[in-house]
């Protein structure tokens, strides 16, 4: 059984920890609001972006089968957040290993660790702030287009962990390139100005930054969901655990001041009898 000595210890230990975690607990509940409002505020826009595949000539995949498909895994950049981590690894080492033919794209400290932990081999890392903007993701944006236009790819698919509710979020893949076909663009009673060449190379640079934002988005308003649940359990959990603590120290306490008041007790008494 614990000394007094030692409960004290574990006590200021588990006191370290709540701090840590309620500070910790403090900024997750920040960085959620703000994305909250972020991917609100932005969901209309991503909504009429996809809808302008309808209305421009959708590129042509390639027929080569001999070029790898391109997976981007979107991670995040801490670990503790639960299980979003470990849950997004096994979802997207499924896909990397039913598919031996592929070029891996990771963002997201946790993710680069992880893969080169692993020795999996990585062509691309990217690392976006907790709280991205979209300027952010224009490397990962333009090394996407490029990949896919230029050839060197037949398609591209991001792995993410898609949000669905603070106490949520579910791995899902979303294919970026090829587009699925509309059909004919339906631009025939739309004025395009200057011409629709120029109308379609700006549509779809809007709706392929949309879309890959959109996730990128998306992924970080669910790893700051899980690190807020995280740390709010780690804080309930260090807060119990403080009280049991204290309670144990407070009765080790008071049995000693019990045993020191029957033993002078007990002295008072046999010099009584002595007498």
């Amino acid at each position: 059984m614990a000394g007094l000595q030692q409960l004290k210890g574990r006590l200021r230990s588990v006191k370290i920890s709540k701090q840590l975690a309620s500070a910790m607990k403090t900024v997750a509940s920040v960085k959620y609001s703000r994305l909250t409002a972020m991917e609100s505020a932005y969901r209309g826009y991503a909504g009429m972006c996809r809808q302008m595949k309808k209305m421009i000539e959708i590129p042509a995949s390639s027929n080569d089968d001999a070029l790898p498909r391109c997976i981007v895994v979107v991670g995040s950049n801490k670990g503790l957040c639960g299980s979003y981590n470990s849950e997004l690894r096994t979802y997207a080492e499924d896909q990397i290993v039913t598919d031996a033919n592929r070029l891996l794209i990771v963002t997201g400290k946790n993710a680069i660790s992880y893969f080169s932990e692993k020795n999996i081999p990585v062509f691309k890392e990217f690392v976006l702030p907790d709280v991205p903007l979209e300027i952010d993701c224009k490397e990962l944006t333009e090394t996407i287009k490029s990949l896919y236009f230029e050839r060197k790819v037949k398609s591209v698919d991001i792995v993410f962990q898609r949000y669905v509710n603070t106490f949520t979020q579910t791995p899902a893949t979303l294919q970026i390139f090829p587009f699925e076909s509309n059909g004919k663009p339906n631009t025939d009673d739309v004025l395009v100005l200057p011409d629709k060449e120029t109308f379609y190379k700006a549509a779809l640079d809007k709706i392929i930054s949309s879309d890959i934002y959109s996730v990128c988005l998306e992924a970080a308003l669910g790893a700051q969901a899980a690190t807020l649940l995280a740390m709010r359990t780690a804080y309930d959990n260090a807060e119990t655990t403080a009280e049991q603590l204290q309670n144990e120290i407070n009765r080790k306490r008071q049995s000693a001041v019990t045993a020191g008041v029957l033993e002078t007790s007990n002295e008072i008494f046999k010099k009584g009898e002595g007498s």
